[in-house]
């Protein structure tokens, strides 16, 4: 099985798995800690996606050798695949939010519930806020990005 394939069944995996969390799991439970799985798991998703693409480029010959770096690939993506296959270029914003979201949980030094929303602070106090409503968004935004992958690979 080649790279990206292996890459499109970790994007489905992953995008099933925030999509039922965001529209199935969490009315039910209403725990508000399951927005960040919820973004981390749309965050893998748009990655592999993302990935998937490159490699499959990179398989063809359209583009050289891929680096580890996510930023140098989120550029790579930006400047190069995105005109090649007719790619919004709002994907890759949303991409970068959602690496931005995930590193910026990480490296927060404090995450606290307030309400219905997820707040996360930094180390200056700055604080950014996630409902449910930013998060299926986000969702609903990542779902044409999944299905347009699976198009520029399946051609």
């Amino acid at each position: 099985m080649e790279k990206y394939e292996e890459l499109l069944i970790e994007m489905d995996r992953a995008f099933k798995t925030a999509d039922h969390l965001a529209y199935v799991t969490y009315p039910i439970v209403k725990e508000i800690r399951l927005l960040m799985s919820i973004i981390e798991n749309l965050d893998r998703a748009l990655k592999a996606g993302m990935n998937a693409v490159l490699e499959y480029d990179r398989l063809y010959k359209r583009i050289g050798p891929l680096q580890e770096s996510f930023e140098i690939r989120l550029d790579l993506f930006k400047s190069k695949i995105i005109m090649r296959h007719a790619i919004n270029r709002e994907y890759a914003e949303l991409i970068e939010m959602m690496h931005e979201l995930v590193t910026y949980k990480q490296k927060s030094p404090m995450v606290f519930q307030r309400k219905d929303k997820y707040v996360i602070s930094n180390q200056k106090y700055k604080l950014k806020t996630l409902t449910i409503e930013d998060v299926k968004k986000y969702v609903e935004k990542a779902k044409p990005f999944i299905f347009k992958v699976h198009n520029i690979i399946s051609r």
